[in-house]
């Protein structure tokens, strides 16, 4: 709330970028009002998938009922939100690409969709690296710069799905509305 009125005294627009476990409590609805009076004009959830059995496997710490409540409460405040959605989690299916774009079609909030990249230091990483999914760590990290804004490219696929399945999902997601 601090730093939400602070803000608001200097008229700035601004944004936030959250996890869906921390907007979902009765008592958020009324700060997410107060952040949108004081110049919150959108709030950016990591949703990542909407599957709860991937959000376990994947160590996220949230449930769907957080993410739904979340979702309602930035729409019940007015603000602008979008859903940060990662393509191609650990024991991603296509049933669960189906769960996550059917979630934002019913919620009708825009969405950023991207494919998984595991990044040095994460769980993600050292068990791509284990299990021999990243083969060639040096040449991996020397590329790794290279993987942010190429829709069409997996540079690691960590499911049981075909490659061409999770770009294409990503592909899709450019159907929806998506943010700029």
């Amino acid at each position: 709330r601090a730093i939400s009125s602070m803000l608001g005294k200097i008229k700035a627009s601004w944004l936030c970028m959250t996890r869906p476990n921390l907007l979902c409590r009765k008592g958020d609805r009324k700060l997410l009002e107060h952040m949108k009076k004081n110049g919150c004009d959108t709030v950016m959830i990591g949703i990542e998938s909407y599957n709860q059995k991937i959000l376990d496997i994947n160590c996220k710490g949230v449930t769907i009922s957080e993410i739904d409540r979340s979702i309602e409460n930035c729409i019940a405040a007015g603000i602008r939100t979008i859903a940060f959605i990662i393509f191609g989690l650990p024991g991603e299916t296509e049933k669960t690409i189906q769960n996550t774009f059917g979630f934002i079609q019913n919620t009708g909030i825009e969405m950023n969709a991207n494919i998984l990249q595991p990044l040095p230091g994460s769980k993600i990483y050292s068990d791509a690296l284990y299990q021999g999914i990243i083969d060639d760590e040096i040449e991996y990290l020397r590329n790794i710069h290279l993987f942010w804004d190429l829709e069409d490219y997996l540079p690691v696929n960590m499911t049981a799905l075909p490659d061409e399945v999770i770009i294409q999902a990503n592909i899709d997601a450019r159907k929806f509305k998506k943010f700029n």
